[in-house]
């Protein structure tokens, strides 16, 4: 089970490093940790919180992870 786990985060990882790439952030790798953090929250969130209200948030937390990237 664990090498399942391993797999598909590190999947997670490397899209999250293509969606920083393309977004030009300085430090790609940087960018998808904290993004990583954040869907790791948005799981735990769902779990024990109100997964209806977790999309948007997510969404609004990514945008401005990546845009405090561009500027710097």
């Amino acid at each position: 089970m664990r090498i399942a786990v391993d797999a598909h985060r590190a999947w997670t990882l490397d899209a999250f490093r293509a969606i920083a790439t393309e977004a030009e952030v300085p430090d790609a790798g940087a960018v998808a940790r904290q993004l990583m953090l954040l869907r790791d929250g948005a799981m735990v969130n769902g779990y024990l919180g109100e997964p209806e209200t977790i999309a948007d948030a997510l969404d609004a937390a990514f945008s401005s992870v990546v845009a405090a990237a561009r500027v710097g």
